[in-house]
């Protein structure tokens, strides 16, 4: 028995007898992402520019960090009591308060949303403190990634002093330093000496593909329920679902269920695979909202043509980034064959866009479907067994 108002953390390995599956609260935590994901792809769809575009990156990996931040901490400790959830629930709220100014964000004023990500970071940094005071066997680790968050963190804050472009490179150098952390030779060390729960890292992630792929249907079904029932409005449901569903295929049969590559940097190549892969994703829920609105029988607007294809095309492309440090188990034949169908369809959606201009959006559309179809039917070429 373990008491609910304190108790030490304890540390997970992949080697630990502890078991070891996702929480309650983990699952708890994610809903606050899937309101930001909401409000960040609204603000993306008021603001398709190239500028919007760059906005949306740069505001949409500040919340993918401190959502593997925190994913990354539960695999290390087991810790369940009044201390932590309360510390978790002060992230979820600073995670929200990133939500809320993303609109001011990207007209310009950054200086809400980096208080707020400077929150977000100074919880993770908490929560590390914590594992280095009282977990003695890998307090070396604890110190590492507390000391990281630290200084991320006094990185945004001094971005809130600084005027336009020394804030945006405050910031900037935040997220660089958090990213090239997981890459240095001391946490690949540390990697060895404390070996991660890959599965239920790989568990966590799905999860988070799961609510990615969850805007499509959010985005596309609000537009649907204010239009008429029309057979229109029936083959863009239709289309929008079999894009959604063949990414969702590629991802939990390719992916979701692979083992690491016995490389270097494999793990980084995993992780961070995953950050153009989820973004492409919310892009894609964007584009298909958009497009929900196309006459069928004319060619659509060309910058909605760029959003969905350019959108698919980057998923895709990270999808074979991902699958290049992999190895699925049920596999027939060589890996490198998935890796550059998915490369080539990547290819193939950019050019559709530049050489189907001519083309009826319904005649487009699906296109890009049986391009995403064509994934499917090539995993199961490649693996006919389970």
């Amino acid at each position: 028995m373990r008491s609910r108002w304190f108790h030490p953390p304890e540390l997970y390995t992949a080697h630990s007898e502890l078991g070891r599956r996702v929480g309650w609260l983990e699952l708890f935590y994610d809903l606050i992402f899937v309101a930001s994901f909401i409000q960040l792809g609204n603000a993306l769809s008021g603001r398709l520019t190239l500028i919007g575009m760059l906005g949306f990156v740069a505001l949409f990996t500040p919340l993918w960090i401190v959502w593997t931040g925190f994913t990354h901490f539960v695999n290390r400790f087991d810790v369940d009591d009044f201390l932590h959830r309360s510390v978790v629930y002060c992230q979820m709220f600073a995670v929200g308060a990133m939500a809320v100014t993303v609109q001011p964000a990207l007209r310009g004023d950054i200086k809400p949303f980096a208080c707020a990500f400077a929150a977000a970071q100074c919880c993770l940094f908490l929560l590390f403190l914590r594992g280095a005071f009282h977990q003695s066997e890998a307090r070396v680790l604890s110190k590492y990634w507390m000391l990281i968050w630290l200084f991320a963190t006094v990185l945004w804050l001094v971005s809130l002093v600084l005027s336009a472009p020394w804030a945006y490179l405050a910031c900037a150098g935040g997220i660089a330093l958090v990213a090239a952390a997981r890459l240095s030779r001391h946490a690949r060390s540390l990697e060895k000496r404390f070996p991660m729960n890959f599965e239920h890292l790989s568990e966590r992630f799905g999860l988070m593909t799961i609510i990615v792929l969850g805007e499509s249907f959010v985005k596309v079904l609000t537009v649907l329920a204010d239009a008429e029932p029309t057979r229109e409005a029936f083959a863009h449901a239709s289309l929008a679902l079999i894009m959604t569903c063949a990414l969702w295929w590629i991802y939990f049969d390719s992916i979701a269920e692979s083992r690491l590559k016995p490389q270097a940097f494999a793990y980084a190549g995993w992780l961070y695979g995953h950050l153009p892969l989820h973004g492409g994703m919310i892009v894609v829920g964007v584009a298909l909202q958009k497009v929900a609105y196309w006459d069928l029988w004319v060619p659509g607007k060309e910058t909605y043509r760029w959003l969905i294809c350019g959108a698919l095309a980057v998923t895709l492309f990270a999808t074979a980034l991902v699958e290049l440090v992999t190895l699925r188990k049920s596999a027939e034949r060589s890996r490198r064959w998935r890796i550059l169908f998915r490369v080539g369809s990547a290819f193939l959606m950019l050019g559709l866009p530049v050489f189907a201009t001519q083309l009826i959006s319904v005649q487009l559309l699906l296109l890009v479907a049986l391009l995403c179809l064509a994934q499917v039917g090539f995993d199961m070429i490649m693996a006919p067994m389970d």
